[in-house]
C-alpha cells in the first residue's frame, strides 16, 4: 500500500506532463496540413467582342482542387457599383471591368491558412478570401478599352540580312507577358521589347532558325494577344558570272589563190556586182564633174554677157551728169548778164 502511495505523486507529474503535451503534438499535426498557398494558370483575359470562358484554368497546387461548376469558378462584372456574376452568353465589352474567380477546395484533413496567398497567370491575385477547407481567390483586369490588336508587322525578312524584325500591340506595355511563334513561347533574350505600346523587335540569330515560309507571331498581354504574321524569304543566290563572248574579227582573209593562167593581172576577188557599183559610182562622179564644168562655163558666159550691159549703165548716168552740169553753168550766165544789163539801165 505504502508503495502504491509512493507512485502516486510520480503518475500525477507524469499526466500533467503529458496534458501539456497535448496541445503542442495537436498544432504540430496541424501545421503541417495547412495550404499557405496555391497557383492559377491558364487563365484566359478578355478581350473585346470575345465571349468568357473557363476552360483551360489549372493548379499546380497538391492536396487541392478547382471546382469548375458556374456557380463557383466564374466571371464577373462590375455594374452598378458592385460585382455581379457575368451573363456568359455575352461578350466582353469596351469601357468595363472584369474579374475571374476561382474556387478551390482543400483534399482529406488538408485546410486553408487564414493568410493563404494566391498567383494567377504568375501574377499576385488581386483578393484571397479563406474559410476552413474552402478559398475563393479573385484576379482584376484593366477596363477593356479597344480590342488588342498587332497595328504593326514586320516586312518579309530575308536570310542572311542581319536585319531584326519589329512588331507592335495596341496593348499597354505594362501588361505585357510573353511572345509565341507558331505557338511556341520565345526566349526572352531572343528579342527586345520596350514601350510604344508594346513593340517586340526579334533578334536576327533567332529569325536565322525560321524555316523559310510564314510564321504566327502572337504578343501576349494581361488585356489580350495581339495576332500577327511573319514571313521568312530565302538567302538570294549568288548572281552567275557568263564568260566574255569573244568578238569576230573585221580583217578579211586575204586571198591566196595562185592566178589563173592567161589572165594578165591578178588582183584580190572581186564580186562583179561589187566591180559593177564601182564602175556605176565611176561613171556617176564623171557626170557630176562634167555637170560641174558645164555649169561654170554657163556662169562665165552669163558674167560676160551682164557685163556690156553693165557698162552702158555707167556711162549713160556719166553723160547725163555732165550735161546737166553744162545747163546749170548757162543759166547761170545768163543770170548774170541779165543783172549787168539791168544795172546799167539805172545808171
Amino acid at each position: 500500500m505504502n508503495r502504491k502511495m509512493s507512485r502516486l505523486p510520480a503518475i500525477i507529474m507524469s499526466l500533467v506532463v503529458l496534458s501539456g503535451l497535448l496541445p503542442m503534438l495537436s498544432f504540430s499535426v496541424s501545421a503541417q496540413k495547412t495550404i499557405n498557398h496555391v497557383a492559377v494558370t491558364g487563365v484566359t483575359p478578355p478581350v473585346l467582342g470575345a465571349m468568357p470562358t473557363t476552360k483551360g484554368i489549372v493548379t499546380t497546387t497538391p492536396f487541392v482542387s478547382i471546382d469548375y461548376s458556374s456557380d463557383s469558378t466564374l466571371w464577373m462584372e462590375y455594374s452598378n457599383g458592385k460585382w455581379a456574376t457575368k451573363d456568359t452568353k455575352k461578350p466582353f465589352e469596351a469601357g468595363k471591368n472584369y474579374r475571374i474567380k476561382v474556387f478551390f477546395s482543400a483534399k482529406g484533413d488538408y485546410t486553408f491558412a487564414n493568410n493563404t496567398t494566391a498567383t494567377v497567370n504568375g501574377n499576385n491575385a488581386s483578393s484571397v478570401v479563406s474559410y476552413g477547407p474552402f478559398l475563393d481567390v479573385y484576379w482584376n483586369f484593366p477596363p477593356l478599352g479597344q480590342q488588342v490588336k498587332m497595328t504593326k508587322q514586320s516586312s518579309p525578312w530575308t536570310q542572311g540580312s542581319g536585319k531584326t524584325a519589329s512588331f507592335t500591340s495596341n496593348a499597354e506595355f505594362a501588361d505585357f507577358t510573353e511572345v509565341k511563334v507558331d505557338g511556341k513561347k520565345v526566349s526572352a533574350s531572343d528579342y527586345e521589347v520596350k514601350n510604344g505600346s508594346t513593340t517586340v523587335a526579334f533578334k536576327a540569330d533567332f529569325l536565322e532558325t525560321l524555316a523559310v515560309g510564314r510564321h504566327r507571331v502572337e504578343i501576349v498581354s494581361k488585356s489580350g494577344t495581339a495576332v500577327g504574321s511573319l514571313e521568312i524569304l530565302a538567302k538570294p543566290a549568288p548572281p552567275e558570272t557568263k564568260p566574255a563572248t569573244p568578238q569576230p574579227s573585221e580583217s578579211k582573209p586575204v586571198d591566196t589563190k595562185p592566178a589563173v593562167p592567161g589572165s594578165e593581172t591578178m588582183t584580190s576577188e572581186t564580186p562583179e556586182s561589187e566591180t559593177l557599183d564601182a564602175t556605176t559610182a565611176e561613171a556617176d562622179t564623171d557626170a557630176n564633174d562634167d555637170s560641174q564644168i558645164a555649169e561654170a562655163g554657163d556662169i562665165e558666159k552669163t558674167t560676160e554677157q551682164k557685163t556690156p550691159g553693165g557698162a552702158l549703165s555707167a556711162i549713160s548716168i556719166t553723160a547725163i551728169l555732165g550735161i546737166a552740169a553744162v545747163v546749170f553753168i548757162i543759166i547761170i550766165i545768163l543770170v548774170a548778164v541779165t543783172v549787168v544789163l539791168l544795172l546799167k539801165k539805172k545808171k
